[in-house]
């Protein structure tokens, strides 16, 4: 999700997709985006503002703070404060059912009022890479949203037989049961 290309000079792996919906993440990560052949998944505003050109692997969505959790993505999705959220919502309309989070900790190390815009860091402690939001505005967590989220999307994963599980050594996310990522892999 989001910057993950932020670890591309450190591993050879690369995902089969990307998906971001946070207009400051995609500014900020337009570069990567409008060059690579990552089959990509972004908020429809990037393009309506001209910041992601149309490509092939580009599919823009439209989300929508809305209630619920949208099963069929083909109108809107609700990214409820998160690109988790958006990334169930959007795994659920392609038909996965079983989901196993890897590297989602759920905690920051800069706190602050939810959502509110701030000043980038000297070295980002919050997310994988240091110069994530190095130098740079972004928006604080908004935690509780996020985890209405997460509860809306373990009931619809649960309710279509599937489930969610938590495969991250270590963090704070404690919505969704955990399962090592072996065992997971494995199972799946």
């Amino acid at each position: 999700m989001n910057k993950i290309n932020l670890l591309f000079d450190k591993t050879a792996f690369r995902p089969d997709c990307i998906i971001a919906t946070n207009m400051q993440v995609i500014e900020q990560n337009s570069d990567f985006y409008n060059t690579t052949n990552i089959q990509l998944f972004l908020d429809s505003k990037a393009y309506t503002r001209g910041l992601i050109k149309q490509r092939k692997n580009v599919v823009f969505f439209h989300s929508a703070l809305m209630p619920g959790f949208a099963k069929d993505c083909t109108n809107s999705i609700n990214p409820q404060h998160t690109v988790t959220n958006t990334a169930f919502q959007i795994l659920y309309h392609l038909g996965s059912r079983n989901i196993g989070l890897a590297g989602i900790d759920h905690s920051f190390a800069v706190q602050g009022k939810a959502n509110a815009m701030i000043e980038g860091v000297s070295e980002d402690l919050s997310h994988f890479d240091p110069n994530y939001f190095k130098d740079v505005q972004w928006q604080l967590p908004d935690l509780v949203e996020s985890e209405i989220g997460y509860i809306r999307a373990r009931a619809a994963f649960s309710e279509a037989g599937g489930r969610v599980v938590n495969c991250t050594d270590g963090g704070k996310l404690e919505i969704f049961p955990r399962m090592p990522l072996d065992n997971f892999l494995y199972d799946n």
